[in-house]
């Protein structure tokens, strides 16, 4: 087998199942016959593959004797510069303000602006909303409409005291 320049296992498996077994009692032969029935058959399975590997191996080396290895593989050169690069990272989260505050309204009112930027820190005595004017304008101009009618009621009720 060697003398076929064949790679050492196959000529291995060649010389298995070239080989025969001589059995004399029954009870042995049974026994004996199952296994090298699946020696042989495992045997023909793995001889093709065998002789598949063995000629690819040799077609290698006979490519790399004669020089034919191939192409040189393509290669991308790129010149190195050194600068800052930042590095930053995109992340999936929630964020939660370590303290936060309830406003409940005192007053029953329209609001025309916010003052204060939502998420944004605020500082004592600070401004937040701007609220519409016009319904305490109204409740002002009521009292003194309500107050001038008191005054004038008073100078009446004097004037029909004194005569």
């Amino acid at each position: 087998m060697k003398g076929l320049g064949w790679p050492a296992p196959v000529g291995l498996l060649l010389t298995l199942l070239s080989s025969s077994v001589r059995v004399s009692p029954r009870t042995a032969r049974d026994r004996r016959s199952r296994r090298v029935r699946g020696c042989r058959w495992a045997g023909l399975i793995a001889l093709p593959l065998a002789l598949v590997a063995g000629a690819a191996c040799k077609g290698e080396k006979a490519n790399a004797q004669k020089g034919l290895a191939g192409p040189p593989a393509a290669v991308i050169v790129a010149e190195v510069i050194r600068r800052n690069v930042p590095v930053f990272g995109e992340y999936v989260a929630q964020t939660v303000a370590n303290s936060t505050v309830d406003i409940p309204a005192r007053v029953e009112a329209t609001l025309e602006k916010l003052l204060f930027e939502e998420g944004g820190a605020v500082k004592k005595d600070q401004i937040l909303f701007e609220l519409d004017p016009r319904t305490y304008q109204a409740a002002v101009q009521a009292a003194r409409a309500a107050l001038s009618k008191a005054e004038a009621d008073l100078v009446y009720a004097r004037q029909q005291v004194d005569t």
